[in-house]
Order: structure tokens, then C-alpha cells, then sequence
């Protein structure tokens, strides 16, 4: 009877799961949380079914349609993290898939502070504004130099100290107790921020270079090709913890002494100088929309480009940004001290044919698709600049901030994602005089040299 009873019971419990699978809509919370697409039905074949590809499948497939998925999994992550014990500050390290932090997350949506309300939409859909003053400076074009150094001295440590007082903000930089952290996995968490740990691949780095010097062989004629690889917070931790992670110095001027004719941009010495200030958000793996700038100044240096002025731009924030990395180690401090996304507009801006800013709406979540609006295979971006040059940026999901920077300088903007592009840019570029392309990326993706194959596979 009591075998009898189990079974009946199981059948239930195993009905009500199939029902809630029909029943309840697709948790589309995927798409960002995890940074991927849901599994998709398989098809039963014989072959299939024989070489057990089909049950692999399936079980994916139903996984990702168990009700309150997302949920039950935040809880257990939750649950995860309250295990043991821990000294105050110090960090630990948990398992994340490195494949995956090129994407985005979603969090509610809060209210934006500061509204524009001086913003006005033209017929072709462009942010423009009409009441606000600020000038635009263009320089003369003029190539750039390939010898960079990177890195501060031991005596500018002092700048970091300065652009601190000078900002008044709070360093983004967590400051821990004196605790060595300990690696397992590939994401160093603090209490209030959480960060990628970097392994150095020589050939990644190498194969990156290639990939990057084959465009200035191909372009030469044609275009000026830079690189700017852009290192990430935990570059930048105290002393004490950087046995947990490598140099991304090192792998940065590995890739940049095997470039010849492309033209390496310093990001590094900038950054480092205003680590104090809030360029990295603390929640996600991205750089905020100021790191991107000091960035920007960098390229426009190297491009002999007379760069516009941060002061030139209004400044708008929406509060309340989880980002990517702490849906994959939530904690209550970082939840209840969100990251703030900051974006800028220029006075006077030039009209563009898309919207350079993503202003998400009270129904949608707060990501970082406020820049550009994520990542596409191709975004192209007509612009009111009428100065006949075109920018083309080779890109991961670090550029969507810095992109915006470069409006004031060209007529055209090119936006290409190596990874969903399935075209050829020198075929793209063909009707096109006067060009600029820029390769630009988080230094974490030397680690994979498939990464440089999706580069050069659209050339």
C-alpha cells in the first residue's frame, strides 16, 4: 500500500512539473541573467536517439522551462554564499564561466534621476538637444604613433591620490583586510565588489596581435587600424591580492610589440591614473561610461584627434544596477549598494540616424543596453558631423560605452561584433574614403585564441 501510495505521489508531483512546463510562459530572464539563449526542442531521430544526443538535449530543453527557474536559482546561490565563515573583507573566489561575461544582465528598472528634459527626437529617431550650449573641437588627422609605453612610474601613485581629492567620489577599488585570497574558479569576489580573475595565454595573445596586424596589411592602403585593448578593475586591486590574478600589463604589451603597422592606443596609464575615480562599475565586468572617456582621450591622442571636453557634456544617472557578475554571486551589501550607470549628452550634439543611448523605460530592466542597446552584428550610426570620415570598431561589449565618444569626430560610425558578424569589412569598407578602425577590447579575451579566429574570419 504504501509503495502504492509513492507512486501515486511521484506521478502527481511529475504531472504538476509537466503542466507548469506547458502551462507557464519561458522565463525570459535567461536571455540576460545567464547571457544566452533558451535550449530549443530537439528533433527525435534514430541516430539520436541511438547516441543519446537527443536525451542530452532534452534534459537542457526541460531545465530551462522548470517553473521559477531564475528564482530557485538565485535562492540557491544565496544559500551557497551564507556557507562557513569569512573575516570581514576578506575575499573569496567562486566558479563562473568566463564564456559568458561578454554579455549583459537585467535588474528592475528604477526611476531615472535627472531627466533630460530638454531632449528632443527628430523624424529619423535621433537624440538631439536644443536648448544646451557647448562646442565641438575637431582636429587635424594625423597618424599616430606605434611606440607606447604603459603603465605608471612608482612615483605617480600620487596621481591616483590627487584625481581622488579632485573628484570627491569614492574610490571603486574595495578596500579589504589584510587576508590573502585564494583561488578556485575564475571570479575574485569582495564584499562590495566582485571581478574576473585574468590568466595570461602567450598564444592568445600573440594569435590576438595577428589577427589585428593582418587588417593594417590588408587596410594600408585604405584605412589606419588601431588597437586598444582595456584592462579591467582587478588590474588595479591592492598589492596584496595580485597573486591571485596575472599581469594584464604583460599581456597588453605582449600584444601591442607584435603590432607593426597597426597602432597600439595606451588605455593603461589613464586608467590607472583615475582608479580612485568611479570607471568600473562593481556589480558587472564592464567599465563605467568615465572610464571609457579617459579611454577616448587616449584614442584621440593617438588619432590626432582634438578630443571634446568632458565638461562639454551633461551628465544623467540611473541608480540601482546589478550587474552581470552578481548573478553569479549575489550578496547583500552589493544589493543593497548598487552600481549607478552614468551617461553622457553633449551639448549641441550632432544629430545621429540611431540612438547612441538606450534610455530603458519604467517596464524594462536597468543593463548595460543602455549603451548602444547591446550588442548587434552590425550597427551603423549616419551622423550630422559632414567631415566625409568613417570609424569602424572591431568590438566586445567593452566599446558599447566608448563608441558615444566618438560622434563629434565622423560622418560615419561602423559598430561590428566579431562574433555575430557574418560579412567581410574590407568589403564593407570598399565605397568608403577617409577611414579609421579601431579594435577595441577587454583584455581578458587574449585568454582565447578562437576570439582573434572570429576577428580575422570577417576580415
Amino acid at each position: 500500500m504504501k509503495d502504492y501510495l509513492n507512486t501515486i505521489l511521484f506521478g502527481v508531483t511529475l504531472g504538476v512539473f509537466l503542466a507548469l512546463i506547458i502551462i507557464l510562459p519561458d522565463d525570459l530572464r535567461i536571455l540576460e541573467i545567464e547571457n544566452r539563449n533558451l535550449n530549443k526542442a530537439p528533433r527525435l531521430s534514430l541516430q539520436t536517439a541511438l547516441n543519446g544526443e537527443f536525451a542530452a538535449s532534452f534534459e537542457g530543453y526541460i531545465a530551462d522551462r522548470v517553473a521559477w527557474r531564475t528564482d530557485l536559482i538565485m535562492v540557491a546561490k544565496g544559500i551557497e554564499n551564507s556557507y562557513g565563515f569569512q573575516l570581514q573583507g576578506a575575499p573569496t573566489v567562486v566558479m563562473v564561466n568566463p564564456l559568458q561575461t561578454q554579455g549583459v544582465t537585467a535588474q528592475p528598472g528604477p526611476q531615472m534621476t535627472n531627466p533630460p528634459a530638454e531632449l528632443a527626437t527628430t523624424e529619423d529617431g535621433a537624440v538631439t538637444r536644443e536648448d544646451a550650449e557647448g562646442d565641438v573641437e575637431e582636429g587635424d588627422s594625423s597618424e599616430g604613433s606605434g611606440d607606447v609605453e604603459l603603465g605608471l612610474d612608482d612615483g605617480d601613485e600620487s596621481q591616483v591620490e590627487a584625481s581622488a581629492m579632485d573628484s570627491g567620489v569614492q574610490p571603486t577599488i574595495p578596500v579589504a583586510q589584510e587576508v590573502e585570497p585564494f583561488r578556485v574558479g575564475s571570479l575574485l569576489v569582495f564584499p562590495d565588489a566582485l571581478m574576473e580573475i585574468f590568466d595570461y595565454n602567450e598564444y592568445g595573445c600573440v594569435r590576438y596581435a595577428q589577427a589585428i596586424e593582418a587588417y593594417a596589411v590588408a587596410l594600408q592602403d585604405k584605412a589606419r587600424v588601431f588597437n586598444l585593448l582595456v584592462p579591467t578593475q582587478i588590474e588595479f586591486v591592492p598589492e596584496r591580492f595580485q597573486s591571485v590574478t596575472d599581469s594584464q600589463l604583460v599581456a597588453i604589451e605582449r600584444v601591442y610589440k607584435e603590432l607593426d603597422l597597426a597602432i597600439p592606443v595606451d588605455a593603461y596609464t589613464p586608467l590607472k591614473a583615475h582608479i580612485a575615480e568611479y570607471i568600473y562599475f562593481r556589480s558587472d565586468h564592464h567599465w563605467t561610461a568615465l572610464g571609457a572617456y579617459y579611454a577616448y582621450l587616449a584614442y584621440a591622442e593617438a588619432a590626432g584627434l582634438a578630443p571634446v571636453i568632458i565638461d562639454s557634456y551633461i551628465s544623467y544617472d540611473l541608480p540601482g544596477f546589478l550587474g552581470y557578475l552578481y548573478n553569479m554571486s549575489p550578496s547583500t551589501q552589493l544589493r543593497d549598494n548598487p552600481d549607478i550607470i552614468t551617461y553622457y549628452l553633449l551639448a549641441d550634439s550632432p544629430q545621429t540616424s540611431s540612438d547612441l543611448i538606450y534610455l530603458p523605460g519604467a517596464d524594462q530592466a536597468l543593463t548595460y543596453r543602455v549603451f548602444l542597446g547591446g550588442d548587434y552584428p552590425l550597427y551603423e550610426i549616419e551622423t550630422s558631423v559632414g567631415n566625409g570620415r568613417t570609424c569602424v570598431v572591431i568590438k566586445d561589449s567593452y566599446a558599447n560605452a566608448f563608441v558615444p565618444w566618438l560622434v563629434p569626430h565622423y560622418e560615419r560610425l561602423l559598430v561590428i561584433d566579431p562574433r555575430h558578424y557574418e560579412g567581410s569589412v574590407s568589403q564593407l569598407l570598399a565605397d568608403y574614403e577617409e577611414i579609421d578602425l579601431i579594435v577595441l577590447d577587454y583584455t581578458l579575451v587574449t585568454r582565447y585564441p578562437e576570439y582573434a579566429d572570429y576577428i580575422d574570419g570577417i576580415r
